[in-house]
């Protein structure tokens, strides 16, 4: 009775986790991140911080000298170590892998069903949500370039104007999404090949199981 009590609750549980993640999925520009499962997720969080800590660490230690100093951690101190003008330096620098991974997925091939040379798009499956996440990739990394140009080329009467401030305010924003996409690239690293054939025969294989069970109970 216990036995079947816990199998009930874990179905439960089971079928709740993926009612969930079908509504997390709908939730634009963050559906993306909910298509890969938790093993994916775990290993990419490590190489994601390992990657992230060696890229950052020219700003990291110069905050630690800053605040060894004497200086109190404050926002202007932060400001100080990392301006704007690098943040968006490090999104024109983050963004790129993600786009570029969205066209191997256009422009790989899958071998013939007849074994015959590579000449149609790869079958692998997009993560959900690929194509927004990669329209707003683009204008991001536009924005980015735009703005830095201006503040490296802009006179300083038009670095007070309200374009220049707006531009400038935009800067961490922007920098968070490039690391968003950057942590999809990982995950895709980690994720399963999409392969066309094994795909048909896992279906065919679960269909065989479901009907020998139905045999099973009639």
């Amino acid at each position: 009775m216990l036995l079947s009590v816990g199998e009930w609750i874990c179905k439960v549980f089971s079928r709740f986790l993926k009612f969930a993640r079908l509504i997390l999925l709908k939730i634009p520009i963050l559906n993306s991140i909910f298509h890969f499962n938790l093993d994916c997720h775990q290993r990419s969080v490590k190489k994601f911080f390992v990657l992230w800590l060696s890229a950052t660490s020219p700003v990291l230690l110069a905050l630690f000298f800053t605040l060894a100093e004497g200086g109190a951690w404050s926002t202007a101190v932060l400001k100080t170590v990392l301006s704007s003008s690098e943040l968006l330096v490090y999104t024109a620098a983050f963004i790129p892998p993600f786009l570029y991974l969205i066209y191997e997925r256009y422009t790989e091939k899958s071998p013939r069903l007849d074994g015959g040379d590579s000449r149609f798009m790869s079958f692998r499956k997009f993560f959900e949500g690929y194509w927004l996440n990669c329209l707003v990739a683009v204008v991001v990394l536009v924005l980015s370039v735009v703005a830095f140009t201006i503040d490296k080329v802009a006179s300083q009467a038009f670095k007070e104007s309200l374009i220049f401030v707006f531009f400038e305010s935009l800067a961490p924003y922007l920098y968070v999404f490039s690391l968003y996409c950057w942590y999809l690239t990982i995950l895709d690293s980690f994720g399963n090949e999409f392969n066309f054939l094994d795909h048909v025969r896992a279906d065919e294989n679960e269909k065989s199981m479901e009907f020998r069970k139905r045999l099973a109970k009639g």
